[in-house]
C-alpha cells in the first residue's frame, strides 16, 4: 500500500487505515507498519505550512532499510502544481537536506524523527531539517529514509510538510508516496 496525500476535509482517525506487513524471506523476517495509507491536509492556506505525521515500525531479525518515492509533485486535476521544497535557502534536493522554517517557502517536502532507537539520517537530528521525496516522474531513484542496523524494533515519525503560495487557488492536489521496506542481506560463512 502506498500512503496518498490530498487536500480535502479532514477524516477521522477511524477513516485512516494503518498498515501493517510482515515479509518472510529465510532467512531474513521484517515486521513493517505505516501508520496511515491516506494523509489528509485539510484546506490550505497561502503561507500557512501545515505538517501531518506518519509513524514507521519496523523490525526485522537482520536490519531492514525503509526507502521511499513520490510519483510526482503534488498536482491537482486542473495541472496546478505544488512543487518539491527547496527548502529555505533553494539547497536541499531529495539527497541534500536543509533548514525550512520559513512561511515564504512554498512546496512539499518530509524530515524524520526517531521515536525508539535510531533509524533517521543522521541530518535530520537538527530540528526543522527537510528533504523532497524523490520523484519518479523525473526517474529520481528511491531514497533511504529510515536505515536500521539492528535487530531490534525501532518507530520513526516522518514529518509531510506542506505550504502554497497564494497564486494557487483552492482546489485538491494528490500524489502517491510509496514506502518500501527491504531486508539487510546477510553474508553466508
Amino acid at each position: 500500500k502506498t500512503p496518498t496525500t490530498s487536500q480535502s476535509p479532514i477524516p477521522k482517525p477511524t477513516d485512516s487505515p494503518k498498515l501493517t506487513q510482515e515479509i518472510i524471506s529465510s532467512p531474513s523476517k521484517i515486521r513493517f507498519s505505516v501508520s496511515s495509507t491516506i494523509i489528509n491536509y485539510g484546506k490550505l492556506a497561502p503561507g500557512e505550512p501545515i505538517i501531518r505525521d506518519l509513524t514507521i515500525n519496523l523490525g526485522s531479525n537482520t536490519g531492514a532499510s525503509v526507502v521511499a518515492s513520490g510519483s510526482d509533485s503534488l498536482k491537482s486535476e486542473d495541472n496546478q502544481e505544488i512543487p518539491d521544497t527547496t527548502c529555505d535557502e533553494g539547497t536541499c534536493t531529495e539527497l541534500i537536506p536543509a533548514k525550512w522554517t520559513s512561511p515564504l517557502t512554498y512546496g512539499f517536502g518530509y524530515r524524520c524523527e526517531d521515536i525508539n532507537g535510531t533509524s533517521c539520517d543522521r541530518s535530520f537530528l537538527h530540528q526543522n531539517i527537510y528533504k523532497q521525496f524523490p520523484n519518479a516522474s523525473n526517474k529520481e531513484a528511491f531514497e533511504i529514509i529510515n536505515d536500521s542496523v539492528t535487530t531490534k524494533a525501532t518507530s520513526s515519525k516522518i514529518n509531510l510538510k506542506v505550504n502554497i503560495p497564494g497564486s494557487l487557488t483552492e482546489t485538491s492536489f494528490s500524489n502517491t508516496i510509496q514506502i518500501v521496506a527491504l531486508p539487510k542481506l546477510q553474508s553466508g560463512n
